[in-house]
């Protein structure tokens, strides 16, 4: 993510691709600030998780987050090929953060954000 003079912003905040409907938030540090899902409905939305609690008493999602080969990686513990596979302890829990949803499919239809 760059200013329109080409400087990085936000200590180098850059989105990363990741395996499957999952993409990533990272400083230059290689710190995730955010991991984003594609939900795949008619119409188009995503859910926002934080590595961290938004309220004391937040229940973590079924979502994980590690590094592996000193890459991020995010299990979708949601998944039922995954339920059972990974230790309860596998990697850093995740908490849903937001909703972001659309109220048509094209570029001028309206966005909303929903806050946990």
């Amino acid at each position: 993510i760059a200013l329109s003079d080409g400087r990085r912003y936000g200590n180098g905040l850059a989105v990363r691709m990741g395996a499957g409907q999952f993409m990533t938030l990272e400083d230059s540090r290689g710190t995730v600030l955010a991991v984003i899902r594609s939900r795949r409905t008619h119409i188009p939305s995503m859910v926002v998780y934080a590595p961290k609690r938004r309220f004391g008493n937040q229940a973590p999602s079924g979502h994980r987050l590690t590094r592996e080969r000193g890459a991020t990686v995010v299990t979708d513990g949601n998944n039922s090929n995954d339920v059972g596979m990974m230790p309860k302890d596998y990697g850093d829990a995740l908490y849903p953060w937001a909703l972001i949803g659309k109220s048509g499919r094209t570029m001028d239809d309206d966005c909303t954000v929903r806050l946990v």
